[in-house]
């Protein structure tokens, strides 16, 4: 079993865009068992998924203890789970669990469920606070998602220290994915794409996510655009990130480790150069 805290710091680079839709495909295209879980008290997976927040969400298991089972939301089995989010999680007792126990909260509500999925997926609010934090010690496995636009590759090398003073909290956090999001044709997209590909040859996954109105339509029925029916190119790219990312969990042992390369300090200056 495999959960993966979707991170960056900057918001509007695709996180949760990708979450949702590589949750879709590995449940409806590889028939993974999915739970994704909106982790943002934006609540924007939980809008990929319906027109209105439901109830409860994670706000009201951490608040009041009730079992997560309870406000999961299921897929029916061509489509992830989704245990939802609301704004509710931004207020000050939520914030005040999440920090009690060294960050282990969200942790403990995922321990009731992880052995009834083959992913959980965790989309992270754009922070490295305690949303960050909690998701980063519940996961086995963190992937980073960066469009290719100067702040954004300016946040890489501060993203990457953040996840290895993580590590050093769960020693079983696996830096496992690097993708790009937003990609269009220009040189500073190409530039982008090689200096990311240099500096994390094991993470990159080589088929970035084009800018697309298709997705932003998708977005707007509440869906993901493999639900809308649409035959552009931008579906094929989420096909194939998907096959990527799955590849990354399905090689041998000793492939997989060798994902958690972080890359040279010099490699990484280079990628925020």
């Amino acid at each position: 079993m495999n959960t993966v805290a979707f991170i960056n710091h900057k918001g509007g680079v695709g996180k949760t865009t990708l979450c949702a839709h590589i949750g879709y495909a590995l449940a409806n295209l590889y028939q993974k068992r999915v739970l994704l879980v909106d982790f943002d008290p934006q609540s924007n997976l939980t809008l990929l998924r319906s027109a209105d927040i439901p109830a409860p969400t994670i706000a009201d298991v951490l608040r009041t203890g009730l079992p997560v089972h309870d406000a999961i939301i299921s897929g029916g089995g061509d489509a992830p789970d989704l245990l939802p989010a609301d704004l509710s999680l931004d207020e000050d007792d939520i914030t005040a669990i999440l920090t009690d126990d060294a960050y282990t909260c969200l942790t403990r509500l995922l321990d009731a469920v992880r052995e009834e999925y083959d992913f959980i997926l965790i989309d992270c609010p754009p922070s490295r606070g305690v949303f960050s934090k909690n998701a980063l010690i519940a996961a086995s496995d963190v992937a980073l998602v960066l469009n290719p636009e100067y702040f954004s590759m300016r946040g890489v090398v501060s993203m990457v220290n953040f996840i290895e003073r993580m590590q050093e909290i769960n020693p079983y956090l696996r830096f496992t994915s690097v993708m790009l999001s937003h990609f269009y044709r220009a040189t500073i997209c190409e530039e982008a794409r090689e200096a990311i590909a240099g500096a994390f040859p094991k993470q990159y996954l080589p088929h970035p996510v084009r800018r697309a109105v298709a997705v932003v339509n998708a977005a707007a029925s509440n869906c993901t655009v493999f639900e809308m029916k649409d035959h552009s190119d931008v579906v094929n790219d989420f096909k194939r990130i998907a096959a990527l990312f799955l590849e990354q969990f399905e090689a041998p042992p000793a492939q997989q480790s060798a994902t958690t390369s972080k890359g040279t300090p010099s490699e990484r200056k280079r990628v925020a150069a």
